[in-house]
This record gives C-alpha cells, sequence and structure tokens, in this order.
C-alpha cells in the first residue's frame, strides 16, 4: 500500500485460477480517497484462445483527486472504493471504465473493493466458530468483486468476480531483510473454496519459521479441516519475497492428500522492517478440490 500505508502485495481472484503479480492500494487521508491497481495474469491462459480472460488490469477508486465519488477513507481501519471511471464533466461524474480485459477497454463495470472491519471480522468469527484473525499494525485484508462488459470482434464477453481477497501491507526495502538470524511469524488464512458442486468460505492458521541466514522458511498451517507442513524459500531475486509448496490430508482422513502453494513478501511492522507478512494461498485436492485466498501474519 502507498500514501497513508505502504506499498503492494498478492491477492488470489476468486475462480483460482488468476494470480495478480501486482497489486497497490493507495489510501489519502488528505482527499480522503482510496486508489487501487490488479494486474491480474490467468495461470491457466491458452485453455481457451479468444474467449477466456487472459490478463486484467482493474482499477478502484477515484482516477485522480477532484474526483471525490468512486471511494472513502475514513481511516486506516475504514476505507472502500467503487470500480474506477473517468470524470466526464466538471462536477466529478463519472462514466468511462478505465479497466481493460486482454489489454482491451471495456465498457461497462460494476465492482468494489473493501477492507475487513472490525464488524466484517466478527461477522466471519460468528459463522465460522473458531476463526482469529491478525492484529496487525499494518497489513491489511479485505474483499473485492468486478463485473465488466467487453465487445470484442463482434462479440460480448462478460466476466465476473464476486467477493474476491486481496491484503496489501507496507513493502520493506530489500536491503531491510535481514542476511541473518530468525523469526517466528503466526496469523491467519482465510480463502474461497470450491468443493465439488459446493461453494464456501473457510478459515485457518500458519506459523512460518524463517531462517534468514539459510533462507529456509518452516511452514505449518491449516484450512478448511486439512493440515498442511513444508518448507518455503526466500526469493533469491527479491529477499522481500518467498513462496513453496506444502503437502497435507484432511485431519479426518489423511490418505484425502492436498497441496498448498503459499505465497508472500515480507512487510514492515510497528518495531521491525520485517515484522509482518502476507500473500496468497492456493490448495488442492482429490474430487475436484480447489481453493484460493490469502495469509496474513505478525513476528512474534
Amino acid at each position: 500500500m502507498t500514501g497513508d500505508s505502504g506499498v503492494s502485495s498478492h491477492f488470489l481472484v476468486g475462480n483460482r485460477n488468476n494470480v495478480a503479480s501486482d497489486f497497490t492500494v493507495t489510501l489519502d487521508p488528505t482527499t480522503s480517497s482510496v486508489s487501487a491497481t490488479m494486474d491480474i495474469g490467468n495461470k491457466q491462459a491458452g485453455l481457451h484462445p479468444g474467449i477466456e480472460l487472459g490478463s486484467a488490469l482493474l482499477k478502484f477508486g477515484g482516477g485522480n483527486a477532484t474526483d471525490p465519488t468512486r471511494s472513502a477513507f475514513v481511516d486506516y481501519d475504514n476505507f472502500a472504493a467503487l470500480d474506477q471511471r473517468t470524470v466526464s464533466n466538471g462536477e466529478g461524474f463519472s462514466s468511462t471504465p478505465t479497466s481493460t480485459v486482454n489489454s482491451l477497454p471495456v465498457e461497462k463495470t460494476d465492482g468494489f473493493l473493501i477492507n475487513a472491519t472490525a464488524e466484517i471480522k466478527q461477522k466471519i468469527a460468528t459463522a465460522l466458530s473458531g476463526s482469529t484473525f491478525c492484529d496487525c499494525e499494518y497489513t491489511r485484508w479485505g474483499f473485492w468483486s468486478m463485473a465488466s462488459k467487453q465487445t470484442v470482434d463482434a462479440g460480448t464477453f462478460d466476466d465476473h468476480g464476486s467477493m474476491n481477497l486481496w491484503v496489501a501491507g507496507r513493502r520493506p526495502n530489500e536491503t531491510d531483510v535481514p542476511t541473518v538470524g530468525s523469526a517466528t511469524y503466526n496469523g491467519h488464512i482465510i480463502a474461497n473454496v470450491n468443493d465439488g458442486s459446493s461453494t464456501r468460505l473457510a478459515t485457518g492458521g500458519f506459523q512460518n519459521t524463517v531462517n534468514f541466514g539459510s533462507g529456509n522458511i518452516g511452514s505449518t498451517a491449516s484450512l478448511d479441516g486439512a493440515s498442511f507442513s513444508g518448507n518455503l524459500n526466500i526469493s533469491n531475486l527479491d529477499r522481500r519475497n518467498f513462496g513453496g509448496s506444502m503437502g497435507g490430508g484432511l485431519s479426518s482422513d489423511p490418505s484425502l492428500g492436498r497441496t498448498m502453494n503459499m505465497n508472500g513478501s515480507f512487510f514492515v511492522g510497528k518495531t521491525s522492517p520485517v515484522g509482518e507478512m502476507g500473500g496468497s494461498v492456493a490448495v488442492t485436492g482429490p474430487g475436484g478440490y480447489i481453493a484460493g485466498g490469502i495469509f496474513a501474519g505478525k513476528k512474534n
């Protein structure tokens, strides 16, 4: 996040096949506004050439400081934005979408982005008994939805994504990531699940023990009745990033194996430049089981 916050993060689109390589949220208390940009690439692009979403650049919030109609920033724990549109007259009336799909403009959008407020977290915890969430100082997460309409070569295409998840934090300098020592991070996971014919929201937790010298991260996680363990690795290209794959299975039936991919970044905390972390998770399992969401945590 930028502005009053920090910079960028990871998020996973709700259909579990599309991942953002870049996500930036800017909070501006001087104009009480929010803007966000999501750069999405389809992991399975090419399966249906010409009729699938291969990439998208989705934008939320005011297009500029003179357009107050598309977002609201109350404070660091309460903010939201609608799909971004251009200002078409001096009164701030917005009409033309600024998002693109497959690098082409769209004719119509209808979307929103909101952070997980204390009230939203409480409702989730009430609905999903046992859910707890990271009490992070700077890292924030929440939900977003977007529907767009596009006409290409005389064909009309509609893309929809509802109640997807995002997470963002303040990005440290790469030189701020330690090269010696270790630290343990604890936090939560929240994901959308598609289990055969049923869909649901699921929560869980994780613990990442980071060896900054070796770059190894020992990870354990739980989500939707399954437990996972394995090793992640700090990236050699950018030490602010890390990722890897973990094996696991249902607690009720360990033979039903599942695999979790966890990819994330170190974020600035209140007392450390790497005091928090966040990123995306993607889970696959037998019977077409698939889940996608985010994680957020902080250093003990």
